[in-house]
Parts: structure tokens; C-alpha cells; sequence
């Protein structure tokens, strides 16, 4: 399970006649383009693999093949074949709210969350991301319009979102209370829906005990590179303004008032030697928070869009060596919902 998952990943697919035909839908487009490199592709499950979640880029030569007939879409690699259920484009990606704005600029569903976007941009300027270089920063809307697209996002005919992450881009301090207003907001609004937040836990940004009395369910606080050399090369801004200590010491605080499996950390794997990764899992798994391992996915648009992505080999010996470890400090290799594992290097438990 995990060699195929990790060879998808590297590798894609290329789609049938059929499976093209079937995607589209009679709208034209079925590729997710609008929230992350390691989410460019087709998202799919496959129900016989334990609901096995892969994200998987198009690749025209690949040797795996998207097929469909009969209504069934399969999956298929010289003599294996897995039916597998593909995540169509939800209805509202071809849609505007009321002033005019399109719903994909102020979220994003992956699997069955939708992910919100408070900050166009980003303050910080990561090597390994696009946003910064992209897109000009900026704060999007006021809490209201929000609330009704999550509202939307939660109605979608084609692919209804189940739960929810306010995430994007690092605010400038001078937008603290405009971010903060933004959270709060959805939390009051959606008190039966389970929310993340995805943010770097920069001093002054998030109340957790206040967030918590509003329902927040859990945080994901990424630490993405363990040296701090390699750290300090491509992420100068995050490791300046906090540092692998503040990161750690923000994580265990997070256990502490959130609980277990409720604090998650991403590692990015291949910019670093394997062993600091490695450590970085450790360190992580100390606070008592789920470690989550990213393979490094060259970004267009990012300084290292030309840089090589990881080995199959070397994300399989990641995996197998980051489990004995969680394994040993009774966490969990994140993250814990089996959907939104499809764009990490995780598999079911």
C-alpha cells in the first residue's frame, strides 16, 4: 500500500478517453490548481486499500492508467486494476457569490475539507512556496462573506465538504486583529462543524484557550524543516522570527490546552538529510504532537521550482523509520482524518 501510493505520487497518471470525459463533467475542468503544488492533480480513493486517499498529478506517460467504463472509474498498472472514486471539482469552483467574487478565492476544498483563506499572500517568503512570489499580498474579506461560502461549501452538490481549516498565508503584525476577527467569526458561526487552523504560531496571533471555548478543534503548527541551517536558507522569515525552539515550545503549549491528536507538525522531506528529518519527528513526537511528512514537490513560481523532487526509495525509508518513532511516543503519523492524508506520505493505521 504504501509502495503504491508513494509511486503514484512520484509518478501520476495518464487518463483514458473516458476517464477525461467523465471528469469534466461538461464543465471543462477537473484539476484543482488553486491551493498548493502537493494538491495539483486528481485526488482519489481507493476503497479496496483500507480508503486509501492519494493525491495524484497528471502525467501523460506514466505507467498507471485512469480508466473508466460502465460508471466505474479504475485504476490501472500492467495487471493490477483497483476501482477508485476520483474527488470531482466542486460546483462552486465555477461560481461567484452575490457582489461577484469567485468562491475559489476565498477557499479551496481538498477531499472533504474546505480549506478558508483570511490572507491573500503571504508575509513570509518560503523558498519552497509559491505564495509569496505569486500573488501580492493583501487581507480578502470581512467575516460575513465567509461565513456564507463556507455555508455554500457545506452545500455543494457535487462535493460537500465535511469539515473545515482556516489556513493561507502568514498576516503582517498589522493584520493580527483583522485575522483574529476572521477566526473567531467562524468559529461562532460553525459550532457543530470540527476546525483546524493551519498557521504559524507567531507570538500574539492565536488565543488557543480562547479559540478552544469557541470549539476550535485542533491546530496545525509546521515546522517544515528541522536544521536550522536549512531552515535558515529557505525559510529566513519563519526561522527568524521564531526558530525550531519557539515551534517546539508552541507545539507541546498546544497539546497541553487542545489534548492529544489534536496537534499536528508537517516536515517537508528532501531538503534536508534524511537523518534531520528524522530528528525533527522525534522532537516533534516529544511535545506529544502528530508529525506529518510532506515530500517536497518543486513549486512553479518558487526559487526551487527547478530542484529534484525525493526518491520512491527515500520516501519509503522516511515512512518506515519516522513510524517506528511516533510508534515509540504513542502518536500518530498525521494527518489523523483518512481524506486529508491523500497529499502526505501517510497511509491508514
Amino acid at each position: 500500500m504504501l509502495g503504491l501510493k508513494v509511486s503514484l505520487m512520484q509518478q501520476g497518471l495518464k487518463l483514458s478517453p473516458a476517464a477525461i470525459s467523465a471528469l469534466k463533467m461538461g464543465r471543462g475542468s477537473f484539476v484543482d490548481n488553486n491551493y498548493y503544488v502537493t494538491t495539483s492533480g486528481l485526488a482519489v480513493v481507493i476503497p479496496s486499500l483500507f480508503n486509501l486517499w492519494v493525491n495524484v498529478p497528471i502525467v501523460k506517460k506514466s505507467r498507471f492508467t485512469l480508466m473508466f467504463s460502465n460508471g466505474i472509474f479504475s485504476l490501472r498498472q500492467g495487471a493490477q486494476v483497483f476501482e477508485v472514486k476520483p474527488m470531482l471539482l466542486p460546483e462552486y469552483y465555477f461560481q461567484t457569490n452575490t457582489a461577484g467574487l469567485p468562491y475559489n478565492q476565498l477557499m479551496s476544498t481538498q477531499t472533504d475539507r474546505v480549506n478558508v483563506f483570511p490572507i491573500l499572500g503571504c508575509a513570509f517568503s518560503c523558498q519552497f512556496c509559491p505564495l509569496s512570489y505569486t500573488q501580492d499580498y493583501g487581507t480578502n474579506v470581512d467575516v460575513e462573506t465567509y461565513v456564507k461560502a463556507i455555508r455554500r461549501a457545506f452545500k455543494d452538490r457535487v462535493f460537500p465538504a465535511r469539515h473545515l481549516q482556516i489556513t493561507g498565508g502568514v498576516p503582517r503584525r498589522e493584520d493580527f486583529e483583522y485575522y483574529q476577527k476572521i477566526i473567531e467569526g467562524i468559529l461562532k458561526a460553525f459550532p457543530k462543524v470540527p476546525i483546524d487552523i493551519m498557521m504559524a504560531p507567531i507570538p500574539g496571533l492565536l488565543n488557543l484557550n480562547k479559540m478552544k471555548r469557541l470549539g476550535l478543534n485542533g491546530v496545525a503548527f509546521n515546522l517544515e524543516i528541522y536544521n536550522q541551517e536549512v531552515a535558515k536558507r529557505y525559510c529566513p522569515q519563519k526561522y527568524a522570527s521564531l526558530g525550531r525552539r519557539g515551534y517546539l515550545a508552541a507545539l507541546k503549549e498546544a497539546v497541553n490546552i487542545l489534548g492529544p491528536g489534536r496537534v499536528r507538525s508537517l516536515l517537508l522531506v528532501g531538503l534536508e538529510p534524511i537523518q534531520e528529518t528524522l530528528r525533527g519527528v522525534s522532537a516533534i513526537a516529544k511535545t506529544g504532537a502528530d508529525p506529518v511528512l510532506s515530500p517536497f514537490i518543486p513549486a512553479k513560481g518558487s526559487p526551487l521550482e527547478r530542484k529534484l523532487p525525493p526518491s520512491q526509495k527515500l520516501l519509503r525509508e522516511v515512512y518506515l523509520k519516522a513510524r517506528s518513532i511516533t510508534d515509540r511516543y504513542k502518536v500518530q503519523l498525521g494527518p489523523r482524518c483518512l481524506p486529508c492524508q491523500h497529499n502526505t506520505l501517510s497511509i491508514p493505521y
